[in-house]
């Protein structure tokens, strides 16, 4: 696919903060996309995806995302965005606070046969943390 075509796919995902119709991510990601964070026990695919969106959208129903900045090529696409919203439901351990975060961050997508194979994330996790009032030990969130 094109770059312009790859990056049609990756405002189509972003758009999913204010659609919430996590339908789209079969037609988005590959059957065997891989998300590269340093999560243990992530499913991969695009139900990986449908979970870890859906729990950040339970936590943050409001969560709206601002797009930055789209670099695309034929295989990649580095998208910088902000997402801005409340913690008003829980997420993971944690209780909601209530508090409101700007949380920023970019993705890299790697593309294969039009969809989203590959995904490395670089976000300031700490930052959100720090702003909705999550205790923090050594750099992540105490359980």
């Amino acid at each position: 696919m094109s770059a312009k075509e790859n990056e049609e796919v990756v405002r189509r995902f972003y758009n999913i903060s204010k659609t919430g119709d996590f339908s789209i991510l079969d037609e988005l990601y590959a059957p065997d996309y891989v998300r590269n964070d340093l999560r243990e026990g992530q499913v991969s695919g695009p139900q990986g995806q449908k979970l870890i969106l859906g729990a950040f959208r339970a936590a943050f129903p409001d969560a709206k995302t601002t797009i930055h900045q789209l670099i695309a090529t034929d295989e990649f696409v580095v998208g910088r965005w902000t997402i801005e919203g409340t913690n008003t439901g829980p997420w993971g351990n944690f209780e909601p606070t209530g508090k409101t975060m700007v949380y920023k961050g970019v993705n890299i997508f790697r593309f294969e046969n039009g969809k989203i194979a590959e995904l490395w994330n670089f976000r300031d996790d700490l930052g959100l943390y720090q702003q909705i009032g999550l205790p923090i030990h050594g750099g992540v969130p105490d359980k």
